[in-house]
């Protein structure tokens, strides 16, 4: 899932903290104060629930604004009600949530439009909540989407009830405090915020668990009386509830094994039929995120995933573990946490936001993602690279970690063979592009209309250069499995050259990679992480016109920071001159301690893009 959706599923969802923070110009309508109480109780059965009462004062600072506030709920929670004082007319309106990729679900939504008409316009909302089930409860959150002058969090927990609290990403404007009460037999646990800044959504961000203060809230245990309820006392209870819900998979036998002749009937040899078995899943299965059943965690049978054709994560894995199981292979489901949240199974919370499947084959442990299409066996995007996975191994788990791999497996490589004519550097070019720079290019390429993809990818390879024209355009490699995707192309570039009286101007690299890349320092507040690490080279080799020689040619140069690597070659061979250029992108998260060092670094390439090599006429 690529957006916030706060309390959806039962994974904590992200905040941020520095130091401490004053209101700013952009914080208009702001949070006075605001408080959350949490208090575990029981129910008429002897089960633990949690009660959640919120209360926040509201205020409009400077010009009208309407405030959407939302709360959401699902099977497992409910909300009791909903109080709005100093605004009139406002009432909350309850629906199923909806968002783009997410259907037949069990989140639920209550909104609230708070119109501020008028500055120093006030409104207080209270709400009260109750989380029936302790799996479904998983977390505090300190920050709001609004700038918060002053918020409490009080945790309310009876001598009864074992829970375990992580604190992440406190700052100095955090203070907590413990109280025990002998007389309730409670421990109350209070966390306490002042000038905190709102929430931001900014593009290439870590996800939000990475940046805004919350608290992880682990309910172990409950031992009321003689009897013990064990929640999430340890990783065993985690993977018997993860586990637990896949066994409710009622996949049909016949139905997968009659589907898996007809995908390998071609192939004889097990490579073949794994990767024809995994191609055929990225490739007909259209990927929709579902939260449905148990919080989203059943996968759906994989008889209805083949007939609909279409599922999310679990579904997915689900039907490409069956195909390959029936197929003869040890094929698993996987939990894992992808890149957006800050989870490594070191606290027991089913707080994976991603089911994969893992195959064990020939002595070697493969993890496969059939929700990422055009990405072969034996390669893994950025999203779930070093990341811890629990995997399934009958009434036990296995904890591994998936491959971290080099930028070399995304790597994208142009090379061009040049010779001046008529004013213009003309040749071949290659252009080839492996793991996720294959995968992103094909994406976009078929996410346009099949009518216009041919005029698409011819103004890709034409760089936006309304002089430049790439013509008898052939691809090669589109298939999911296949290890690069490689478009060659004739190439005539009239922008790479200027001729002034007896001298031509070359300009060797049309493309300028990373030239436009420099990060706002004085409005971007996050880290900046870019989709994935990768290799980027530009071989262009000119051959010398007869009758010119070479009088200009500039050094090669290196620069390197925390996160790139960028070198430049200019090299004369006989009567060749050969341009490369190199750059790896080694660490995709640049710290915004960072920032200066790689605008800096920035600027020295772009000073590199405007130097020419010059040729005079004889």
């Amino acid at each position: 899932m690529n957006k916030r959706t706060r309390f959806i599923l039962c994974f904590f969802l992200c905040f941020y903290c520095t130091s401490i923070f004053a209101q700013t110009e952009d914080d208009n309508v702001i949070i006075t104060n605001m408080e959350d109480v949490f208090t575990f109780r029981l129910n008429d059965n002897n089960e633990p629930f949690i009660e959640e009462k919120s209360s926040a004062a509201y205020e409009c600072t400077r010009i009208s604004e309407k405030v959407v506030l939302a709360k959401f709920y699902d099977n497992s929670s409910e909300i009791e009600s909903v109080r709005v004082k100093g605004l009139k007319g406002v009432k909350p309106e309850y629906s199923m949530y909806q968002e783009e990729g997410l259907f037949y679900n069990d989140t639920k939504i209550c909104t609230l439009n708070l119109p501020f008409t008028l500055k120093n316009r006030n409104a207080e909302v209270s709400f009260k909540k109750i989380f029936h089930d302790p799996h479904y409860f998983s977390g505090a959150y300190l920050s709001e989407p609004q700038f918060v002058k002053s918020k409490t969090v009080k945790l309310v927990v009876p001598y009864w009830m074992d829970i375990d609290i992580y604190e992440k990403n406190f700052g100095t404007n955090v203070k907590k405090e413990v109280i025990t009460d002998e007389k309730e037999k409670t421990h109350t646990y209070i966390y306490h915020i002042e000038n905190q800044k709102a929430e931001k959504q900014e593009p290439y961000s870590p996800g939000f668990s990475y940046i805004y203060p919350h608290l992880i809230i682990v309910s172990k245990t409950a031992t009321t009386g003689k009897s013990r309820q064990s929640i999430f006392d340890n990783l065993g209870s985690l993977y018997q509830w993860n586990h637990g819900a896949t066994l409710q998979d009622n996949s049909d036998s016949t139905i997968i094994r009659n589907k898996l002749q007809e995908i390998v009937k071609d192939y004889s040899t097990p490579e073949s039929k794994i990767k024809a078995i995994y191609a055929w899943v990225q490739d007909n299965i259209r990927y929709i995120a579902n939260e449905y059943g148990i919080m989203g965690f059943k996968p759906d049978d994989a008889q209805n995933v083949l007939q609909k054709k279409y599922g999310d994560c679990k579904g997915m894995a689900n039907l490409l573990k069956s195909l390959l199981v029936t197929a003869g292979f040890d094929a698993r489901l996987v939990w894992i946490a992808t890149n957006q949240i800050d989870f490594d199974f070191s606290v027991p919370l089913p707080t994976s936001n991603h089911m994969i499947c893992a195959l064990k084959w020939n002595n070697k442990l493969y993890f496969l993602d059939p929700t990422i299409k055009y990405m072969p066996l034996g390669q893994y995007s950025q999203s779930i690279q070093g990341r811890k996975a629990m995997i399934e191994d009958g009434d036990n788990y296995l904890i591994e970690n998936t491959p971290t791999i080099s930028p070399a497996q995304n790597t994208d490589s142009l090379s061009c063979e040049y010779t001046v004519t008529s004013g213009a550097l003309s040749g071949k070019a290659v252009n080839s592009f492996y793991g996720e720079s294959k995968q992103l290019t094909l994406l976009q390429i078929h996410a346009t209309e099949k009518d216009k993809q041919a005029n698409v990818i011819r103004q890709f390879l034409e760089k936006g250069k309304v002089q430049d024209k790439a013509t008898d355009i052939l691809l090669s490699g589109t298939e999911s499995q296949s290890d690069c995707l490689s478009i060659s192309y004739q190439v005539e570039r009239k922008s790479a050259i200027q001729a002034f009286q007896n001298e031509l101007y070359i300009d060797p690299d049309a493309i300028k990679d990373y030239a436009e890349i420099t990060i706002d320092t004085t409005k971007r507040e996050n880290d900046y992480l870019f989709p994935f690490k990768d290799r980027t080279v530009r071989q262009f080799t000119i051959q010398i016109p007869q009758g010119y020689k070479v009088t200009g040619l500039p050094s090669g140069q290196t620069f390197k920071n925390s996160n790139l690597l960028f070198t430049v070659s200019y090299t004369q061979k006989d009567n060749k001159i050969i341009y490369r250029k190199e750059i790896t992108l080694f660490d995709p998260w640049i710290k915004k301690s960072h920032f200066k060092e790689w605008n800096d670094q920035i600027s020295a390439i772009r000073k590199v893009y405007m130097e020419q090599i010059t040729l005079k006429k004889i």
